[in-house]
């Protein structure tokens, strides 16, 4: 396309189904013999070129290319058949973002965004729902790393969530804050959950946080949890059942230092290993909750 000094340009096709030179001053339309209709608004710097499918052969309605001076394309406009827009933006020839709108609310998603680097991989995909929560997804090399959920409209028990994915795609973590200010993240290994740690950030309940671990049947092993006044309780299990308690006065606040209950199959205890400040041990049997 060669600009003359009139304003007018010139356009030179050498497509074989429509070669040839033609003169164009502002706007023209075009009919191509593949069917398609495009539309050329010249400008001192920028172009715009509109591709209709005239003869509807195609999932698409129309598309708007726009270029810069250079006459690099800068984006693409394009509605579908299906009602949705999708507009391409570019930087140096490279595709850099796609934004898709669900125009005629037919999926259940309002819109979502990717970009794309240099070597044309996405990095991410932020995504709207109908119901207004909110999904950013990260990539790198190709491979979804993270995905963080946000309920923007208040609709659900949690605010955030944040899953981290390994190379293979497994989840390796999730890490969810609670409306009332728990935090909770859980640790996977093999798709497998492994461990839970929750944290009571707005110090609602009287501990401050806990440690679940569960085994590769995914049964719970262990639970460690630390009180407000700075006691320490480590629960153990075997085959789901609880078979101990072990306590710690880390705040020296007791007269005791520590002590370890144990329990049968039917979640009875049977003793109790109390050390008190002083030095002193004293132990305790059971049977049927009673001391003998």
């Amino acid at each position: 396309m060669t600009e003359l000094a009139s304003g007018t340009y010139i356009v030179v096709s050498d497509r074989d189904d429509d070669a040839g030179t033609d003169e164009l001053f502002e706007i023209e339309q075009l009919q191509f013999s593949d069917g398609i209709l495009t539309g050329s608004t010249f400008a001192p710097f920028t172009t715009q070129v509109e591709v209709l499918d005239v003869d509807g052969t195609r999932s698409w309605t129309n598309y708007i290319d726009t270029f810069d001076i250079n006459g690099e394309r800068t984006t693409r406009d394009m509605t579908y058949d299906d009602g949705r827009n999708l507009v391409i933006t570019f930087e140096d020839g490279l595709r850099v973002s796609n934004t898709y709108t669900d125009v005629p609310n037919a999926v259940s998603w309002t819109s979502f965004v990717d970009t794309f680097n240099a070597s044309g991989e996405r990095t991410s995909r932020d995504m709207t729902y109908d119901d207004g929560r909110n999904l950013v997804t990260v990539f790198e090399d190709g491979q979804r790393v993270s995905n963080t959920y946000t309920d923007v409209p208040d609709a659900v028990s949690w605010a955030t969530f944040v899953d981290t994915f390994d190379a293979s795609g497994e989840r390796t973590s999730r890490d969810m804050t609670y409306d009332d200010g728990r935090n909770l993240v859980t640790t996977y290994e093999d798709g497998q959950r492994v461990s839970e740690t929750l944290t009571d950030n707005a110090d609602t309940f009287v501990w401050a946080n806990y440690i679940n671990t569960y085994d590769a049947a995914g049964e719970r092993t262990s639970r460690e949890m630390n009180y407000d006044d700075g006691r320490n309780l480590v629960i153990t299990y075997e085959d789901g059942q609880r078979v101990s308690n072990a306590y710690t006065d880390a705040a020296d606040s007791f007269a005791w230092t520590s002590f370890v209950d144990t329990f049968n199959d039917a979640g009875v205890r049977t003793s109790r290993n109390m050390i008190y400040d002083d030095g002193r041990g004293v132990f305790t049997s059971y049977e049927d909750d009673l001391a003998f």
